[in-house]
């Protein structure tokens, strides 16, 4: 076995982590406490309370997350997925969530729990696992990333 063999035989396909929310809904909330502290803060008002309950709906929104990790395809991989797909007679959504399944790897996520995270959360949710999908998938790694740059 050569160098460049073994170099091979220890390659791993590029993953990528996002995180996604059960609750954005709680973004509003938020937002509308943002908007109350800056009127309460122009006044001259305590802000204190405002800021704690600012603090427990962030918590909240927090611990809603999901890490999801996918891993790159290939395109030969794709080109399979989607074929099984048309032979399937599934539409392109269907497709769409045949590859994405295939690709995420933590959590396991199937077909069907695809569209339905879709209709739950809507699209800007999957929009950004798919985003993730699409760096690993066709994307150079970071070269040295530094903890806040590799997003």
């Amino acid at each position: 076995m050569t160098d460049v063999d073994t170099w091979i035989a220890g390659a791993q396909r590029q993953r990528r982590s996002v995180l996604i929310y059960q609750r954005p809904d709680l973004v509003a909330q938020l937002d509308e406490i943002n908007q109350d502290m800056t009127t309460a803060k122009a006044a001259g008002d305590d802000v204190t309370a405002l800021e704690d309950r600012w603090t427990q709906i962030a918590a909240e929104f927090s611990a809603s997350s999901l890490r999801v990790i996918v891993e790159g395809q290939t395109v030969d991989e794709i080109n399979a997925l989607k074929a099984t797909s048309a032979s399937l007679g599934e539409d392109d959504e269907q497709a769409s969530a045949r590859v994405l399944s295939a690709a995420i790897v933590e959590p396991r996520f199937t077909q069907d729990q695809i569209l339905e995270l879709r209709k739950a959360l809507g699209d800007a949710q999957v929009e950004h696992i798919l985003a993730a999908w699409r760096s690993a998938s066709f994307d150079v790694p970071p070269l040295g990333p530094e903890p806040d740059s590799v997003a």
